[in-house]
């Protein structure tokens, strides 16, 4: 092939992939400027720099004097930047997909189940036609109706309401009803309360209610104004739009002026006045199962402060993220093994997966004391995996992965303007910030519950001293200049 041809052939490819260079370049710049997570003049400058880069490489390829391995050097090298642009704008396109989806899906709904005996003969709902069904029934199961009247929509039944779980549980076994229709939250207290029982039961099929929520944002400019988050860890795994208890309940309280972020745990047993129930008491973790706005506003008025947004995560999404970053190394005041059996852990820092890191995070009976140490112990695993996230840059191939991994297991009313800006702010003064801890404490105790009225349950009495140490810690960080 002569000289001339071939500098031909390679001009002509020169000119292709500097076209394809240009086009994934804009392409990339245009989704830099929809996610907003760079400020404009950064992505003005680096489009200036990376057209000033193409114009050199552009002259090198279409020279006419131009010697023929510096025309293939400009072709590799516009080649190469088209590849990273190409995958840049994978992680792009992910990210603004995630953002997308965490906002506009704030839905939540409750699930009840239909036990029935294990050696009942049925085995599915159509089964069930003709038959007594039961259901605990009092002023705090505002979803029973509509879950009874969903479940009439594919059989007919015969309705029995209990106002006690107990005689609830015995009108199954005694075979007054075939089958009884029982939330998580009631499942939960057969787990912790009722196990004799609940391993005579089997379920057959579930319902879903929807629940309507309240916008309860507050929006503030979280670059410029301190701000509370209120996260909310569910006791549940997969889809994070079900109800359930409230495992974790910690206010992020965070001062973009001072670099400062104030974690307040709140103990999930906490003896608290409901928010719309005409002075109902119970247990914190029940408030989630109200919905949303029962839990923020409960939280408002205990804390005497405002909520500006929440997050909402549940068991798959620390299990999840812990196993994606590789791992997290959590510092133990004591050395026990959890109840679940999932591990044990030393005094000092222990090295831990993902539900190693549940099991550290959820353990209680193991410490003298309970829920105290259990909320320092969340405290804990929160800081390690924001430490591993920061300081990581190796996570950067696993980018997507872990949005992907948390997408249906992460729920916040934090706008995507507001998350674009706590990333873009101060970025570098990342490893500066100064987290700081705080508890609410209270005494052991049982009690009888809005949720369920004539039982008592273990509570925990609230520490007005800690109500009040706490209040006075958070209105510090938030007037803080």
């Amino acid at each position: 092939m002569s000289k001339r041809k071939k500098r031909k052939i390679i001009n002509s490819i020169g000119k292709f992939i500097a076209v394809i260079g240009i086009i994934t370049l804009l392409i990339f710049c245009i989704n830099l400027f929809r996610l907003n997570l760079l400020p404009i003049k950064y992505i003005i400058i680096l489009l200036g720099i990376l057209l000033f880069i193409y114009f050199i490489m552009y002259i090198f390829i279409l020279g006419k004097k131009i010697k023929i391995p510096i025309k293939i050097f400009a072709n590799i090298i516009i080649l190469i930047f088209s590849l990273f642009f190409i995958l840049g704008n994978t992680y792009l396109d992910r990210t603004i997909s995630f953002f997308d989806r965490i906002n506009d899906n704030l839905s939540q709904s409750e699930e009840y189940y239909l036990m029935i005996l294990k050696d009942a003969k049925y085995n599915k709902i159509e089964e069930l036609g003709g038959e007594k069904i039961g259901f605990y029934k009092n002023e705090s199961t505002h979803n029973v109706k509509e879950a009874v009247e969903t479940l009439g929509k594919k059989i007919y039944f015969e309705e029995r309401d209990y106002d006690d779980i107990q005689n609830l549980f015995e009108a199954i076994r005694e075979k007054e009803v075939k089958a009884i229709l029982i939330n998580a939250s009631i499942k939960n207290i057969m787990n912790e309360d009722y196990s004799y029982m609940i391993s005579t039961l089997k379920e057959i099929g579930t319902i879903n209610v929807p629940i309507k929520n309240n916008d309860i944002v507050k929006i503030v400019d979280v670059t410029n104004r301190p701000f509370n988050i209120y996260l909310i860890g569910s006791d549940s795994y997969g889809d994070i739009t079900k109800t359930s208890n409230g495992d974790v309940n910690m206010i992020f309280t965070i001062n973009p002026k001072t670099n400062q972020i104030l974690l307040t745990s709140i103990p999930r047993d906490y003896y608290v006045e409901l928010y719309n129930t005409n002075g109902g008491m119970d247990k914190l973790t029940h408030a989630s199962y109200y919905g949303i706005e029962t839990a923020v506003k409960t939280v408002e008025t205990l804390l005497e402060t405002d909520i500006n947004y929440y997050a909402r995560v549940n068991f798959s999404t620390v299990v999840k993220i812990v196993d994606l970053i590789g791992g997290i190394e959590v510092n133990s005041d004591y050395s026990f093994c959890d109840s679940g059996r999932v591990g044990c852990y030393k005094k000092g820092y222990n090295k831990l997966n993902g539900e190693q890191a549940l099991a550290f995070a959820r353990e209680r009976k193991s410490f003298n004391g309970g829920d105290r140490v259990r909320g320092q112990n969340q405290q804990k695993v929160i800081k390690a995996i924001i430490d591993k996230v920061t300081s990581s840059t190796a996570l950067i191939s696993k980018y997507s992965d872990i949005l992907s991994a948390i997408e249906k297991s992460f729920q916040t009313n934090l706008d995507d303007e507001s998350i674009t800006k706590l990333v873009k702010l101060k970025p570098n003064k990342m490893p500066s910030w100064e987290i700081i801890n705080q508890s609410l404490d209270g005494s052991d105790s049982s009690a009888y519950t809005y949720s369920y009225p004539k039982k008592q349950l273990y509570v925990m009495k609230p520490n007005e001293e800690t109500i009040i140490e706490a209040q006075n810690k958070i209105k510090e960080i938030l007037n803080a200049n």
